[in-house]
């Protein structure tokens, strides 16, 4: 996510108070500074002097005005319409931010449009991958319904190709459902820290057959109780899927490293393993959906999800 370089920068009240003080205090300095030289010079070219003095510092004014407060907006201003327009994906940070608010706006705006390009690159890929994985099962369907309208299929053809409708259905719904729950994990979730032995005691029993070690269980975690199941829900599901009878969780201030002792990951499907559809198991009903929900839970919340390198299983580890 692209940052704003940090420096220093005068906040706007102290531009705003600066510039009103000049603006009063120039005319009375002005007046001082006329009778002063009314002494050696004439009135009329003391008044001059004093004038064009005045108006030097007025011009000064409206550059740092122009400079710190009109320039950024203006850019800020203008990247939105090219934004709005579909004219460029994402802000760049700009050379100048002016003031220390006008900085934080700034950085606001560069978080929105990265939020809305990585929305736009899921809608894209999820397009793309929707289309591919829904085809298989319809062909399927379309096939089936087909031969059932021909006539003199035996009974045992007939529950052949129902059971080939049930399984594409289910398959559909599965792929279905995978998305609703894609879609949810990008939604923004509550406030609040939570813990591991808060939100473990509600996923007991949906898992009977793995037995859980915690470390640290105790410990707060940066992520509200709700999305906290949802990536347990998932890793432990992921767990068993491939083979695993034993998890370890181990919590950290702002990490969660997550360890089975199942099938483990090969070194070919560790970059595509949060890949959106991209399973293992397709034979066996997997539908790539699990650690796809988990990264997009994590990413809007500008949280991490990395494999690490395990001698037994597979591991993972969160960063908050």
């Amino acid at each position: 996510m692209s940052r704003i370089r940090r420096k220093w920068r005068p906040s706007l009240a102290l531009v705003i108070g600066g510039t009103l003080a000049a603006v009063l205090l120039a005319p009375m300095v002005g007046l001082v500074v006329v009778k002063f030289l009314w002494g050696y010079m004439r009135y009329r070219y003391a008044v001059m002097l004093v004038g064009a003095g005045v108006l030097l510092i007025t011009v000064v004014l409206g550059w740092l005005l122009w400079r710190l407060i009109l320039r950024p907006v203006q850019r800020l201003s203008a990247e939105s319409r090219a934004f709005a327009a579909g004219e460029v994906e994402r802000f760049d940070p700009q050379a100048h931010y002016g003031t220390r608010e006008l900085q934080e706006l700034g950085q606001s705006v560069l978080d929105m449009s990265e939020s809305l390009h990585n929305r736009q690159e899921t809608v894209r890929t999820y397009t793309s991958h929707v289309t591919h994985e829904l085809k298989s099962p319809l062909t399927a369907l379309i096939g089936a319904a087909e031969l059932l309208e021909a006539d003199g299929l035996s009974e045992n053809q007939r529950a052949q190709l129902l059971g080939s409708v049930r399984q594409s259905a289910d398959r559909m719904q599965d792929l279905l459902e995978g998305l609703r729950q894609m879609a949810m994990a990008r939604e923004p979730l509550g406030q609040g820290p939570s813990t591991l032995d808060q939100v473990l005691m509600d996923l007991a029993g949906a898992y009977p057959a793995l037995k859980v070690q915690v470390t640290g269980g105790d410990i707060s975690l940066p992520i509200p109780p709700e999305g906290l199941a949802v990536i347990l829900h998932q890793m432990l599901g992921n767990a068993v899927a491939h083979g695993a009878d034993r998890v370890w969780l181990e919590a950290m201030p702002e990490a969660l490293v997550i360890r089975d002792n199942g099938n483990g990951i090969s070194a070919g499907n560790r970059e595509r393993l949060f890949e959106p559809f991209f399973t293992t198991r397709r034979e066996g009903g997997g539908t790539g959906m699990g650690l796809a929900i988990v990264h997009s839970l994590l990413s809007v919340r500008g949280a991490g999800i990395e494999v690490l390198d395990s001698e037994m299983g597979a591991a993972f580890r969160i960063e908050f």
